[in-house]
């Protein structure tokens, strides 16, 4: 009984928390690409000289 209930709890705790976590990662994901951007000047800046 005790083992359905903490399977069903970390089912439910999965559910609710990868869309959290995906929505985490979409937010890290536009500031790392204006790392990418800065990056990527660098990188031009470098290899055009």
């Amino acid at each position: 009984m005790l083992l359905w209930f903490a399977a069903v709890t970390g089912l439910l705790l999965t559910m609710i928390l990868i869309p959290v976590l995906l929505r985490i990662n979409r937010i890290t994901a536009s500031e790392r690409s204006d790392e990418y951007h800065d990056a990527n000047l660098l990188y031009r800046f470098i290899h055009t000289r």
